[in-house]
């Protein structure tokens, strides 16, 4: 809208040019702003930058005109407005008046559309300072994180995948034990006293037999200086620096290892076979399994763990088999020393957890029993059991002419009453081949 082309001689009196106003703006209130100098006479460029606006206290929502610089109000009305800004008197404000309102309206009342010259305080400039930044950063973190959205992931897969060392690393420090899987450190202590940095901790107690066992053994490698001469000292080559904590050979264990590459699809896909390695079906390794694991469960202590199971494989494997702890560390892809302490534990395990159900030992008269039936079938007096047997081949064995069986009675009677006893020794031979 512009303003009229002729120049109205009052403002506060003319009624044409208001009412004409009121009437093009649809009979609502309007509240403008004018320079001091354009209150009597306005160019046609003037136009009115009008926005919307609520009043608490009118029905209708008004449009707000405000053109800059703020000098004085003009209300535009051909109804009595409910504001009681816009009613500085009681009085009833005619239809189609203009009336001057002053300026002393709280800022909440009216909305600036121009823009404001900035407060140029020092706390207005931090304000500002300080909101700019946190949004420029808040940008730059959002920006950040979506572009990491769309690049190859550099995670590493731990344990299973491991970065390269780094050239400074030197090694760490271990105890050497022996094939049987004993420790070699005699706790003597003199790596301890000779390391220069102390950095070693050593806490033994004496054994049954007189000699000493190593309880605590530890380096603080942050102290640890390389120097070697814990190596040099100990007397029993107990102490050694090794650089890796897992052989190359060994760290592809869960994929390569007898334990995940066999014995898993063994249980599934060939259970004869199973029986054959193990010596035991499928079923039965299970149950053993739930009764050893309390006795053999550790908190991890390392990055590739051995599980329960696989430690009770192992140990099954050596009992059956008889094979060697070098070749079935190699298998497994195990340390020997590893094996060693596997099949110690899982072993001491074992009888803990069958003793009370499957060696019950017999008492009072079952003694007798036992020692009559021995006497019975097999002619052995005051005999009350049999650990195991062996055959033993002699250096003459090519020249003697006695059969197993002839070997378990005795001979000298064998020989005088062979008739008497043939039938006796025929019905032992049947009783006994269950067990042979």
């Amino acid at each position: 809208m512009s303003w009229p082309q002729e120049e109205p001689a009052d403002p506060l009196t003319t009624q044409d040019a208001t009412t004409n106003m009121a009437a093009a703006y649809d009979q609502e209130v309007f509240l403008a702003t004018l320079p001091l100098a354009a209150e009597r006479e306005a160019p046609p460029s003037v136009r009115f930058n009008c926005a919307s606006y609520k009043w608490s206290n009118t029905i209708r929502l008004p449009r707000i005109c405000l053109l800059p610089p703020v000098s004085s109000v003009l209300v535009f009305s051909d109804q009595v407005s409910s504001d009681p800004i816009l009613q500085p008197s009681t009085s009833r404000v005619p239809a189609g008046t203009v009336r001057h309102v002053g300026l002393s309206v709280p800022r909440e009342s009216y909305k600036y559309v121009n823009a404001r010259e900035l407060p140029s305080d020092m706390s207005s400039i931090t304000d500002r300072a300080a909101t700019t930044l946190l949004w420029t950063e808040l940008f730059r973190g959002l920006a950040m994180t979506l572009s990491y959205l769309f690049r190859e992931p550099a995670t590493i897969n731990y344990p299973f995948e491991k970065g390269p060392l780094s050239p400074r690393f030197r090694g760490e420090h271990a105890l050497r034990r022996y094939p049987n899987g004993e420790e070699r450190c005699i706790a003597c202590k003199l790596c301890e006293a000779i390391c220069p940095a102390q950095a070693i901790t050593i806490e033994a107690e004496t054994r049954a037999d007189g000699s000493r066992r190593t309880t605590r053994y530890d380096i603080d490698m942050t102290k640890c200086i390389y120097c070697g001469f814990c190596q040099e000292a100990c007397p029993v080559d107990a102490i050694v620096q090794r650089r890796w904590s897992v052989r190359p050979l060994n760290s592809s264990r869960l994929e390569d290892g007898e334990f995940f590459s066999l014995v898993r699809p063994m249980r599934s896909m060939d259970t004869e076979r199973h029986f054959q390695y193990f010596r035991m079906s499928a079923g039965a390794f299970d149950d053993l399994l739930r009764r050893v694991a309390p006795h053999i469960q550790h908190k991890p202590s390392h990055s590739a763990p051995v599980s329960v199971a696989e430690r009770l494989a192992v140990t099954l494997r050596y009992l059956a088999t008889g094979m060697s702890q070098q070749a079935l560390a190699a298998s497994y892809k195990l340390g020997t020393a590893t094996v060693s302490c596997i099949v110690r534990e899982v072993c001491a395990a074992i009888w803990t957890a069958l003793e009370d159900e499957f060696v019950a030992f017999p008492q009072g008269e079952q003694w007798e029993g036992i020692r009559r039936e021995f006497w019975e079938m097999w002619n052995y007096p005051n005999c009350i059991g049999a650990i195991d047997g062996k055959h033993v081949r002699g250096p003459n064995f090519e020249f003697s002419t006695e059969t197993h069986e002839e070997l378990l009675y005795n001979k000298e009677k064998l020989l005088n009453n062979g008739d008497q006893w043939e039938a006796e020794i025929a019905a032992n031979i049947q009783a006994d081949y269950l067990y042979r």
